[in-house]
């Protein structure tokens, strides 16, 4: 886990996920506080603009949308070489001529990545439910509801790290790994609701997150569980593959 903290140091992954994950809870408020001003200059009037919602929880929410959609294209990028880049460096057999476990490097792989993508989550969302209450005045009574949100997220990110190390286990690039992994995370949304399956992904997270609620609705236990369980899924399957691989060398 050391070596996997230093390396993600000395890669600049770490800036990268702190600036992906956590500018937009500074720009997202700060946007919709001078949206306003901005049509009005544009000439598009004052009354588009008194149909915004102008608040705490919308500048919250606003930051949720652009962590699904930036942070997730972010920690994809971030995490693609993350096993092929070893292999294809041939830095993966350093730990091995150590006497470490392939299991042992995968975890520590997951733990540090997923560990990252929750604490940056986290920390984002704090950011912006205070920042949002400087700007726009507080919606909610305690810091729970924006906690709550942050930490689901959190969870959501750690399963985005599960999928990109199995794809990068399978895929020799790591461009096809992220290409892989990008693709199941915004095509299968729109599938899974067409097919009426979303409830058994781990998306149902983001859903319970948006609603900024103060009480954990009935389902969000299950979607917890379900999340841990493609993650699960997606850990044997990578432990699998290397551990074939690692045979095969």
């Amino acid at each position: 886990m050391k070596k996997e903290w230093l390396e993600a140091l000395r890669s600049y992954r770490l800036l990268v996920l702190a600036i992906g994950l956590l500018s937009f809870a500074l720009l997202n408020p700060l946007i919709l506080k001078l949206m306003p001003a901005i049509l009005e200059s544009q000439g598009m009037g004052t009354d588009l603009a008194n149909l915004m919602d102008m608040s705490q929880r919308e500048a919250i929410r606003s930051y949720l949308d652009s962590l699904y959609q930036i942070g997730s294209l972010v920690a994809v990028l971030s995490l693609m070489g993350v096993i092929s880049g070893e292999f294809n460096k041939g830095t993966w057999v350093l730990p091995l001529t150590f006497g470490v476990n392939v299991k042992d490097i995968y975890w520590a792989k997951l733990s540090i990545s997923g560990g990252i993508l929750f604490f940056f989550s986290l920390t984002g969302s704090l950011i912006a439910h205070l920042y949002g209450a400087a700007l726009f005045g507080k919606d909610f009574a305690s810091l729970y509801p924006t906690l709550k949100a942050g930490g689901l997220y959190g969870l959501y990110f750690s399963f985005v790290a599960s999928l990109v190390l199995m794809a990068s286990s399978f895929l020799k690039k790591p461009s096809a790994a992220a290409f892989a992994s990008l693709a199941f995370l915004f095509l299968l949304p729109p599938l899974a609701g067409w097919l009426d399956i979303t409830k058994w992904l781990p998306f149902v997270l983001l859903s319970e997150a948006g609603t900024l609620s103060p009480l954990p609705s009935k389902t969000v236990l299950q979607g917890i569980l379900i999340t841990f369980g493609w993650m699960a899924v997606f850990s044997f399957a990578t432990l699998g593959r290397l551990e074939t691989m690692e045979k095969a060398r």
